[in-house]
């Protein structure tokens, strides 16, 4: 299965602190991971970079697709201090090449946009917002060492609830835990 993220609306393209934290348990469970920089760069990725205005994440694992496909959509994330931050999570079936895959999504960018500014029909746009997965309103902790809390509506199994976590990745993966315990 092959997860491309792609944060809309980010000036300098890259991760704010809150969009990390599902960069993070991405790539915690990715068996491999490449990112697009502003100049068209593909390149590992590491860790979330300023650089980055979009990453593709190859999951390999047994029934990755079943756990991974309700991620497919808009996660819109909101801190008590900032902006809101919007990602555009496609989740796709299959083990992609994910170099091509990052050049053929900016090529469509390219063409849409040139299109746009041409006045003319042209084709889909490929940043397009999904339907809405998730949001999360987090605030670090008051004193140093304590908890994140996050506020978190998961729409795909109507969940609101409240978690404390040391990170923000490890909030996603709690819900990630939910999710797949939960019986439709």
């Amino acid at each position: 299965m092959t997860v491309l993220v792609t944060p809309v609306g980010v000036v300098g393209g890259g991760p704010r602190p809150l969009g990390w934290g599902l960069l993070e348990a991405l790539r915690a469970v990715a068996d491999q991971a490449m990112a697009r920089t502003k100049d068209g760069r593909i390149e590992a990725y590491q860790a979330p970079a300023v650089g980055h205005v979009q990453r593709a994440f190859a999951v390999r694992d047994l029934f990755a697709r079943a756990a991974f496909t309700p991620e497919h959509g808009t996660h819109f994330f909101q801190s008590l201090t900032d902006e809101p931050e919007v990602y555009r999570v496609e989740v796709r079936p299959g083990d992609q090449p994910l170099a091509p895959l990052l050049r053929a999504h900016a090529e469509a960018l390219a063409a849409f946009e040139a299109a746009q500014a041409a006045g003319v029909a042209g084709p889909p746009n490929p940043k397009a917002l999904l339907p809405a997965v998730r949001t999360l309103a987090a605030a670090p902790g008051q004193r140093p060492g304590e908890a994140f809390v996050a506020d978190v509506e998961d729409f795909v199994i109507g969940l609101a609830t409240r978690q404390h976590a040391a990170s923000l990745a490890e909030v996603v993966r709690a819900l990630w835990h939910v999710r797949w315990s939960h019986r439709p």
